[in-house]
């Protein structure tokens, strides 16, 4: 056997174990989730109803029994998990079939697609028929008015199950709808396969081709204008802001609050009741801020009663306040968007001031202040709405201040939860508005969750509080309500002796289910957010990191349960990111190989390009402008841009980030990888490059994975003047960019007049990185033809001898001595390299830093000194 095949067949047999391991998974998890949600669905509340005649009747106190909160526990953990794992199992099984191309394995990823396919829809009817979706689909949501019969001839196990329901048959459908597209494209492959022209073409994909075309480059004028090719990341995010927001705002105005009551009799008793909560209700302090009522319609006629009515949709002022905020950014972003002056205004940097984690820059925008007083705003309402105009329970008394801070601490919580998963989505409607890329705004969401773990401990802290004072009230609950399940949830002047039935007279059904359950996914979500969210977890173990933060899907399902109003403020961000989840599984199912992985002699780096095919999933029939079956050198991207890298012989489940230093219009994509030492996946991508140079397997056969590209395109027209600084590796990005900037200028003369001054500043601790082909082209190229002056390089070293003429070889003796009058030796002190150049100009002027964070530090300080702007690059997530 050969060393290329033993490659594809150890390839197989590794991927196919770790599949087997997903796919076992997979199906335990789904059947405990169903298992567990089947097991709550028989207890009292579920299957006698919730009204207060029914709670009486209850056999349990409660409504259910402890075995039965369990089952609901193992369903809301289960399903997410089962979810999740689908979506690694395609990518594996992808991983195998669509790029290694051997027959019976796509044979076999075709039966797995379809079997995946018909689970899924054979699991939507199941939600839809046994956990009573049809309820409120049948009826066409909005339209249980006319359908749903009145609540007190409504069957009372119409509760609980049907907005359950609901929600698992759309998963279920767009799952089987994902599903079903990946199996037809390897059907179609399939059926191209048994031609004996497409057998040929099967084998072609498998033989190194040194000739593959390179893809097609516009203009570097068109490649740097970065209003002109987003095109699709608009029209969704117009989608997004004039359709799918909206829609999710009006339901608010329709539906219950609380998911659980979510049923067609419940819709329907919503929208024909005035719900508006009444002055009685209101706390004296009250203002302005209480529920409002609109009858959109008068004279509907209730099938029912046959008498003539009103429909009431109610706006509540805490879903508005979410919705103002989100629209309120979304106008300053595209504010800045629309206007140059507007973005350079609020570009303009205000403050010396480092802010952890934001930024490893000390500087503090007008943008970054703008963003903040809205959101602080925005929870200051908020939070007094809550505080003073809100009506718990619609009782005239008012609670206790304990419960009343406790319950708002949680109603903050929500605000703040349905704001933290929208930056989440690397395909993100927020680079599209605000110009930024996905790493930028993943920022934020670090700060949103620090902010919810804050108020999640205030609300549990203050609800410690009210059963603390009860104490002596209605007797010891705390601490034993801590952990205990069927807790005691004293109303109505229950004791609990009372609740236990004791006493006559006791309900003896006070609780509310869903404490518990907060409890105990709090309790599992403070080690998975709380420790292994810390920087060294993530930076050394980033897959334990990355993967166990899906438990965010657990913490998600268990809000909607526990938290009223939840679903308003967590639905449209989490619609985001099911779609961009979908998004990448279908991007990164590109059929991608190798066209090069080489290391470099000159320094400890990786020279990695690819090659894909521009069709449809890889699929043997012409969609694109190229041929079935070929393959392009690289992918369409902007200067500046990474893409996340899955090398499966190393490890099926790391994705890592690396920036492509090559520029677009180079006609393909490379990137420099730099060997980070002994056991990360760079230094066995080395190890890798190094067994491929031996020959030591064939390099086209091995599969890889790419998604991407991401980040946002540096708009560098928008400046007369850049300095682009880079330490290190930190050049990949710096190349690209300086590299598509120098050919537009030498294409265009417009651009050679609009940029009066383009700097390179690169700080590097030995030669050996000047002497990589790419780079040491580019310093060439610029040493060769300044473009009078237009450009200028200054290349520092910090170590190492003092021998520049080492790094280039060169037979032009005036081109040597060019090169040379480049070199300096030692560290660079910025304010006085740049004082001459950015003296004048101020926000017209552009400094650009990747690098280590004392030199980005360093840039920081001289843009703020100049006035300039400032963008920097970042090495990790």
């Amino acid at each position: 056997m050969s060393s290329s095949q033993y490659s594809v067949m150890s390839q197989a047999q590794r991927s196919l174990a770790v599949m087997g391991i997903i796919a076992c998974t997979v199906i335990v998890s789904l059947v405990l989730g169903v298992y567990g949600m089947n097991l709550f669905f028989t207890s009292d509340m579920a299957t006698m109803g919730m009204s207060f005649m029914q709670h009486i009747a209850w056999p349990h106190q409660g409504g259910y029994t402890v075995t039965q909160f369990w089952g609901l526990a193992l369903g809301c953990m289960m399903l997410p998990l089962g979810g999740v794992t689908v979506i690694v199992l395609v990518n594996q099984l992808f991983t195998l079939t669509a790029r290694l191309k051997v027959l019976h394995l796509n044979i076999f990823s075709a039966f797995v697609y379809l079997g995946l396919t018909s689970f899924f829809l054979f699991a939507a009817h199941y939600a839809y028929d046994t956990w009573n979706a049809k309820d409120i689909l049948k009826c066409g949501v909005l339209f249980c008015i006319y359908d749903a019969v009145p609540s007190d001839v409504a069957d009372p196990q119409l509760v609980i199950k049907p907005g359950f329901g609901t929600v698992v048959f759309f998963l279920c459908l767009h799952m089987a709808l994902l599903l079903l597209v990946l199996a037809v494209r390897v059907l179609l492959q399939l059926a191209a396969s048994v031609s004996e022209r497409k057998s040929n073409l099967q084998d072609n994909l498998l033989t190194p081709s040194e000739d593959s075309p390179q893809r097609e480059t516009r203009t570097t004028k068109a490649l740097l204008d970065t209003e002109t090719t987003d095109t699709p990341g608009k029209l969704v995010a117009l989608f997004v802001f004039l359709c799918l927001f909206p829609l999710f705002a009006f339901l608010s105005t329709a539906l219950p609050t609380m998911w659980e009551e979510v049923s067609a009799y419940s819709i329907r008793g919503n929208i024909l009741k005035d719900r508006s909560v009444g002055a009685e209700y209101v706390s004296s302090n009250a203002t302005m801020f209480h529920s409002k009522a609109y009858a959109v319609h008068d004279g509907h006629h209730d099938p029912f009663s046959g008498e003539e009515t009103k429909l009431y949709f109610v706006v509540f002022p805490d879903v508005l306040m979410f919705w103002l905020f989100i629209y309120g950014i979304a106008a300053v972003g595209l504010l800045s968007r629309a206007s140059l002056t507007a973005r350079k205004v609020l570009r303009t940097r205000v403050a010396e001031l480092r802010i952890p984690l934001l930024s490893a820059s000390p500087a503090v925008t007008v943008g970054q202040c703008l963003l903040f007083t809205i959101f602080a705003l925005t929870l200051s309402f908020y939070t007094y709405y809550w505080k003073h105009d809100h009506a718990f329970h619609a009782v005239k008394e008012p609670p206790a201040r304990h419960e009343v801070w406790a319950r708002t601490f949680g109603q903050m919580a929500n605000l703040v939860m349905g704001m933290l998963i929208l930056p989440v989505a690397r395909n993100s409607i927020w680079t599209t508005v605000f110009g930024v890329s996905w790493e930028s705004t993943l920022k934020v969401h670090i700060y949103l969750g620090y902010s919810l773990c804050i108020l999640v401990a205030a609300h549990i802290g203050c609800w410690w509080g009210v059963w603390q004072g009860m104490n002596a009230e209605i007797g010891k609950i705390f601490p034993e309500n801590i952990f205990r399940i069927r807790n005691y949830y004293p109303n109505n002047g229950q004791t609990k002796a009372m609740m236990d039935g004791d006493v006559p007279g006791g309900f003896g059904t006070s609780d509310n289910f869903t404490i518990a359950l907060a409890t105990y996914t709090t309790l599992v979500g403070a080690l998975v957010f709380g420790v292994l969210t810390h920087y060294k977890i993530r930076r050394n173990f980033f897959e334990l990191f990355y993967y166990s933060h899906y438990y965010f899907l657990v913490v998600f399902v268990m809000v909607l349960w526990h938290a009223n109003s939840s679903w308003c403020f967590i639905f449209p961000g989490l619609t985001l990111w099911f779609y961009d989840r979908c998004l990448r599984t279908a991007k990164s199912n590109a059929t991608t190989r190798f066209a090069t992985l080489k290391p470099a002699k000159e320094a400890e780096l990786t020279i990695l390009e690819f090659e894909q095919t521009e069709n449809f999933f890889g699929c043997p029939f012409k969609f694109g402008e190229t041929e079935p079956g070929t393959y392009v050198k690289g992918m369409k991207f902007r200067a500046g841009q990474y893409i996340f890298l899955n090398v499966p012989i190393i490890s099926p489940l790391q994705w890592h980030p690396f920036t492509i230093s090559s520029a677009p219009s180079d006609g393909r994509t490379t990137c420099h990888i730099k060997d980070m030492g002994p056991g990360t996946f760079t230094n066995q991508l080395r190890q890798l490059a190094q067994q491929a140079e031996d020959n030591q397997f064939e390099l086209q056969k091995m599969p890889i994975a790419v998604d991407g590209p991401y980040g946002a395109p540096l708009p560098v027209r928008d400046y007369k003047k850049l300095v682009l600084v880079a330490g290190g590796i930190g050049i990949t990005p710096v190349n690209s960019i300086l590299r598509e900037m120098y050919r537009s200028a030498l294409e265009n003369e417009a651009d050679k007049d609009r940029w009066s001054k383009v700097i390179l500043v690169w700080v590097v601790r030995e030669t050996g990185l000047l002497q990589v082909k790419l780079f040491n082209d580019t310093l060439k190229a610029v040493a060769a033809n300044d473009l009078d002056g237009c450009f200028e390089i200054k290349v520092f070293v910090t170590r190492g001898e003092n021998n520049s003429s080492s790094c280039w070889d060169l037979e032009d003796g005036h081109l040597a001595v060019r090169l040379s009058s480049m070199m300096n030796f030692g560290r660079p002190d910025l304010d006085q390299l740049l004082k001459q150049d950015l003296s004048e100009g101020g926000m017209d002027n552009l400094i650009f830093a990747c690098g280590p964070e004392a030199l980005i530090t360093s840039a920081s300080q001289a843009a703020t000194k100049f006035g300039a702007d400032f963008h920097e690059e970042i090495f990790e997530f």
